[in-house]
């Protein structure tokens, strides 16, 4: 609404903009939702072929979202320097830390063309949407049915592992490509499988099996 009436108003349309007197609405991010470590790992080893189980490390291990994942050309990586080459939300190019496990994975993967070619064009790349169909064909074959984990929940337990590892949020933020730092907070929220370990950590108490309070014993009737 706000938008509308801005335009309005650049347009000459209006002269004034009713909604500077409107309160702002704070609408509350959501909250990650990353896939656990034997999640990921059921997801790897259920029966996924090559091609899925690259596509799940580059989002698991890079944080690429599933357009970015799509686009991985054999010329975006850079073995030598340990770099990989992507384009973020916005058409901004980004030139990231390579992760080991996607150096190692470069070797088995096209060398001079799209790592995942369109099946009709293989001179054009995948589309974002059948990257998206093929990690959630790997999720359900991991027995995996939770409806809120998606193909971007890898991104998540990306976010989440940096955070739970003590990185520095503004180096979780660059390595996520964020534009904006509070879209990176969401990570810092403490997640469910720490508060656990949090409460498993503290010591255990006896519980004593009397509350040690001497018997009071009644006057003898004279």
């Amino acid at each position: 609404m706000r938008t509308f009436y801005a335009f309005l108003v650049t347009e000459e349309l209006r002269e004034d903009d009713p909604t500077t007197r409107l309160p702002r609405i704070h609408v509350p991010r959501k909250e990650a939702r990353p896939f656990s470590p034997e999640q990921i790992e059921a997801m790897l080893t259920s029966g996924a072929y090559k091609r899925t189980r690259a596509m799940i490390l580059l989002g698991y291990r890079q944080g690429f979202r599933v357009s970015q994942i799509a686009r991985v050309h054999a010329h975006d990586i850079d073995v030598q320097a340990m770099r990989i080459n992507t384009i973020g939300k916005g058409g901004k190019a980004r030139r990231l830390p390579l992760h080991p496990v996607i150096a190692e994975l470069a070797d088995s993967m096209p060398q001079d063309t799209w790592w995942f070619p369109a099946r009709n064009d293989p001179s054009r790349p995948m589309r974002s949407q059948s990257v998206t169909d093929l990690i959630t064909k790997a999720k359900i074959r991991a027995g995996i049915l939770d409806p809120l984990l998606t193909p971007h929940s890898l991104r998540h337990s990306f976010g989440t592992e940096l955070v739970e590892n003590g990185v520095d949020i503004r180096v979780v933020q660059e390595l996520m490509t964020h534009e904006d730092l509070s879209t990176t907070q969401i990570y810092t929220r403490v997640s469910d499988r720490l508060k656990t370990a949090g409460i498993a950590a503290l010591s255990p108490v006896p519980i004593p099996a009397h509350s040690g309070r001497a018997r009071e014993v009644p006057p003898i009737a004279a």
